[in-house]
């Protein structure tokens, strides 16, 4: 891909659930753009999580989700855990490069 796409802005927060959360990633420099595809990263903040000396397994969660909206629902998420996010948006053979992380959002 030719990185020729404006960079999106860091996702934000829409609406955080119990194992859910809701972002919008929309970004005014894309907005002269059709037929784009954004791809989502997600990165769990598992050393953020108290363990108290005992041996955790953490639980996958998918790192890439694809869309075709500035709006996105990331579900099967772990409770009260945080995560950042971040984007890149695609179209044919262009891209932009992947935007800055998201502060730590955390689901309820």
């Amino acid at each position: 891909y030719k990185r020729t796409l404006p960079k999106p802005a860091a996702p934000r927060l829409v609406e955080a659930g119990w194992q859910t959360i809701q972002l919008q990633f929309n970004t005014t420099e894309l907005d002269g753009h059709s037929d784009l595809h954004y791809i989502l990263e997600v990165k769990p903040q598992w050393d953020l999580r108290e363990s108290n000396n005992v041996f955790v397994v953490f639980p996958y969660t998918r790192k890439y989700h694809n869309t075709s909206q500035t709006t996105y629902v990331v579900d099967d998420l772990e409770p009260n855990t945080g995560y950042k996010f971040r984007v890149i948006a695609i179209k044919l053979n262009e891209s932009s490069s992947y935007s800055n992380w998201s502060n730590i959002i955390n689901t309820k």
